[in-house]
């Protein structure tokens, strides 16, 4: 995963490279304009803020982990359906075997019964405590992908949250993997 920061100002042609391989520890590369140099966050700091924002590092390998896991990582149960702002939804509760890699303890997830999307994420802490809730607050289709355009990020415990709004998606584009790659980003490209 690959993105550059387009505001606020301070944070503008930041690059992020967050690289997951399966069965694998994550890497996250961070370059900034104002140091003009790729460097590797250490794990202490998997648990600060990304730019500022109410999600962590670790949030954001999660984002990625929690599409790999299986059977042995993590117990998926059907609950109950909601309605959620007036959607139909089912929910899903995902409970991780091992907290080692992430220090939540449950995760539930509303996808619409009409559309099987994802508009609502909530993360529980170890004392089984709302933390985090992510809201999708609008789809829209790019080429042949539904892609949340707007999202809300909420830390329930801080009573804060990061507002998000994707621009200028492509798919399929021909971007060779090989801008995927610490060496490119140690370039700023």
């Amino acid at each position: 995963m690959r993105r550059q920061c387009t505001a606020p100002s301070d944070a503008t042609g930041t690059l992020f490279l967050h690289l997951s391989p399966r069965g694998e520890k994550d890497q996250q590369w961070l370059w900034t304009p104002a140091t003009r140099k790729a460097r590797r966050l250490a794990d202490a700091a998997r648990d600060e803020n990304f730019m500022g924002t109410d999600l962590s590092y670790r949030d954001l390998e999660l984002i990625v982990r929690i599409q790999q896991w299986n059977d042995d990582e993590a117990t998926a149960t059907l609950e109950a359906d909601e309605t959620l702002d007036g959607k139909p939804c089912h929910v899903v509760a995902l409970v991780p075997k091992s907290n080692e890699e992430f220090p939540y303890s449950r995760y539930k997830l509303w996808f619409g019964t009409a559309d099987a999307l994802l508009w609502q994420v909530e993360v529980y802490d170890l004392e089984k405590r709302l933390f985090k809730r992510v809201k999708m607050d609008r789809y829209e289709r790019i080429q042949n992908y539904a892609t949340a355009r707007e999202s809300d990020v909420a830390n329930v415990q801080y009573n804060t949250h990061t507002k998000f709004a994707v621009r200028e998606v492509r798919y399929d584009s021909g971007v060779s993997d090989d801008t995927f790659t610490v060496a490119n980003i140690q370039k700023g490209r």
